[in-house]
């Protein structure tokens, strides 16, 4: 399946968001289980969020490249 640039998109911001303020994931993975994605920008949201939760490091793989602890600048 091929990442749309909207996807992208939310990868980055949820990214920033949890680099930049307090952030609970936990409520934020809850309120994406309650109501699910509607938008490939939720999905790529979503997905980073899982990532640091799983990882404690947002990890993102393209085609055969994995990005592990990347910084969004």
């Amino acid at each position: 399946m091929e990442k749309t640039k909207d996807y992208h998109l939310g990868y980055i911001a949820a990214v920033s968001d949890i680099m930049e303020e307090q952030y609970d994931i936990d409520v934020a993975l809850y309120l994406f289980a309650i109501d699910e994605v509607d938008s490939d920008y939720q999905e790529g949201y979503r997905d980073a969020l899982l990532s640091i939760k799983r990882y404690g490091k947002p990890v993102y793989t393209s085609d055969n490249v994995t990005y592990v602890g990347f910084q969004c600048t």
